[in-house]
């Protein structure tokens, strides 16, 4: 079961402008209109299968090909992959996952917010898993920000 959904607090009231759902249950795109800035809000939940996942993230990358660059994005979500070294430990990382990761973020001029703000943040993990008395944590749920649109 999968699912991905966008929230809004109750003082924001954007107008729709419009709404796909690329992958059902995986990618859910809005696009709209923000105190005169257009922005597309794209979420996703990557599968955990390592073959499903460079097919999604395929899916994704040609997705967001087709969004107007000039405007504003946001892609948050759970991305099932990390970029960084120190954005995991305990885990061997799939380096096809991590390419083709790359290439969602950088041909978009895509920062991580966090990472951005927290630079030398090396302690905070959205994925933990404690099993026999280890411990495997990642960094896998992301929002990421148009670089051109950071202030």
């Amino acid at each position: 079961m999968a699912g991905v959904a966008t929230l809004f607090s109750p003082d924001l009231r954007p107008e729709a402008l419009g709404v796909a759902k690329s992958v059902p249950g995986r990618l859910l795109h809005l696009q709209v209109h923000i105190e005169g800035l257009v922005v597309n809000l794209v979420n996703i939940y990557a599968l955990t299968s390592v073959p499903e996942r460079l097919r999604f993230c395929q899916q994704a990358s040609a997705f967001l090909s087709t969004l107007d660059p000039h405007e504003c994005l946001v892609l948050g979500g759970d991305f099932n992959t990390t970029l960084e070294e120190r954005d995991r430990s305990g885990t061997e990382q799939c380096l096809a996952a991590v390419d083709v990761l790359q290439k969602i973020v950088e041909p978009n001029s895509l920062v991580d917010i966090w990472r951005n703000h927290h630079l030398d943040d090396i302690s905070t993990f959205t994925f933990v898993r404690v099993e026999a008395h280890r411990s495997r944590h990642s960094w896998w749920d992301r929002i990421y920000l148009s670089r051109f649109h950071l202030s």
